[in-house]
């Protein structure tokens, strides 16, 4: 599998009507083809090695494509244009959350963007900048973070956490 279509055509073979449902039950926003996240990995392998074909599959604006792509791009080539385009389009949480803030989290850009993505009004955004920050809290040593930064926005959970919009909510519990 080394282009776009046919990466594509092996997702849309793999798709199902019953998870498709159960995706657009939980927001997923169409274009998908209802794409198990396991059956998803089983590609990670074929598709991480052209990431002209990773890159390109989060532009297809097709769900699974996406997250498809969050599993195969090299975070440390993702530049922050890469990164803003990608969280814009992230129409959902498991896209926002998983896909968009998985790669952020590893990419130079990372405590940048959290922090901005955090205060915007877009509640996808704000969902992906504490999930972003979360991973990258996750994946880095702790003499390298900024525990004063840390602190802060414990507070500010502390805080505003009940006034919060749904998805925020949750990720910043």
């Amino acid at each position: 599998m080394t282009t776009l279509r046919e990466v594509m055509d092996k997702l849309e073979a793999m798709g199902s009507e019953q998870t498709k449902s159960t995706f657009l039950r939980h927001g997923a926003k169409e274009p998908l083809f209802g794409v198990k996240v396991g059956d998803l990995k089983k590609l990670v392998k074929e598709v991480k090695a052209n990431q002209q074909v990773a890159r390109a599959l989060y532009d297809t604006g097709n769900s699974d494509a996406m997250y498809l792509a969050g599993l195969t791009v090299d975070p440390r080539t993702a530049d922050k244009d890469m990164l803003q385009r990608w969280v814009r389009a992230a129409n959902w949480y498991m896209l926002a959350e998983y896909a968009v803030a998985w790669v952020a989290a590893e990419s130079p850009h990372a405590l940048e963007l959290a922090e901005d993505w955090i205060r915007s009004p877009d509640e996808m955004t704000a969902v992906c900048g504490w999930s972003t920050y979360a991973n990258y809290i996750s994946i880095t040593p702790d003499d390298r973070l900024d525990l004063e930064r840390i602190e802060q926005l414990l507070r500010q959970v502390a805080m505003t956490i009940h006034a919060e919009r749904n998805r925020v909510r949750y990720t910043m519990n």
